[in-house]
C-alpha cells in the first residue's frame, strides 16, 4: 500500500488547505442536489413522454441500453478526447481541459 506523509510547512498552507477542502465539500453537496433534481426532471420528461406515445419502461431500457452499447466506450466515466492546445487527455464531460485552460469542443450532444 503507497501511503503519504504530507506535512504542511506552515500554519497558513494548513488554512489554505483546509478552505480548499472545505471548498470541495461545499461544491460536491451542491452537484450531488443538482443531479438529485435533474432526475426528477428526468422521471418527469419520461412521465410525459410516456403519456404522449403510449411507450413503455421496457422500451426506454431497450433504447438505453442500444445508446450505451453505440458508445465508443461504456464505462460509467466517460470517454477521452485529446485537448487540441496541449494534446493532453481530458474528459470528454469536460468544458474545459485541466491542464491548460483550452475550451473542449465535443461534437457529441449528449456527452
Amino acid at each position: 500500500m503507497l501511503t503519504f506523509n504530507i506535512e504542511p510547512s506552515s500554519k497558513d498552507e494548513i488554512k489554505v488547505a483546509q478552505g480548499e477542502a472545505s471548498q470541495a465539500a461545499f461544491q460536491s453537496n451542491r452537484l450531488r442536489e443538482q443531479v438529485h433534481k435533474l432526475s426528477f426532471v428526468v422521471e418527469a420528461l419520461w412521465n410525459v413522454l410516456k403519456s404522449k406515445t403510449g411507450a413503455n419502461d421496457e422500451e426506454l431500457k431497450k433504447l438505453f441500453a442500444e445508446i450505451k452499447s453505440k458508445s465508443s466506450d461504456n464505462s460509467e466515466f466517460g470517454t477521452t478526447l485529446e485537448c487540441k492546445n496541449c494534446s493532453r487527455p481530458v474528459s470528454s464531460k469536460s468544458k474545459m481541459c485541466v491542464f491548460c485552460g483550452a475550451k473542449i469542443e465535443n461534437e457529441n450532444l449528449f456527452r
